[in-house]
């Protein structure tokens, strides 16, 4: 299974081990980070402040499915346009992703990278 985040401006995260990641924001730049819940392999996805990012907004669960929680956020999380606190995905894809009002892209493979 390989899963792909990617931010507006084209950077890339990769979720490469089945467990539990964070999309938020940081609190020193601002900026929108993929942050595992353990160890250093932190990734920034994004240059610069998004403010309608949380610092505490989505928690990705990878284990057999890809499953999304917003973690309360301010202005929402978004999958294809459809607004969710919890929902989940089961097929390979390309899916849009919006956190506040940035877009992001889940690529989804069930392959192995």
């Amino acid at each position: 299974m390989s899963i792909s985040i990617i931010g507006p401006e084209g950077k890339k995260a990769e979720l490469k081990k089945s467990g539990d990641y964070f999309l938020r924001r940081q609190e020193e730049s601002g900026a929108a980070a993929l942050t595992v819940l353990e160890g250093p392999d932190n990734e920034s996805i994004l240059s610069h402040s998004h403010r309608s990012i949380s610092r505490k907004h989505l928690m990705l669960s990878l284990y057999d499915t890809l499953r999304l929680v917003d973690e309360g956020s301010k202005n929402g999380s978004h999958l294809n346009e459809e607004r969710f606190k919890a929902t989940e995905i089961t097929s390979p894809g390309t899916y849009t992703l919006k956190l506040g009002n940035v877009p992001f892209q889940i690529e989804y493979d069930l392959q192995s990278a």
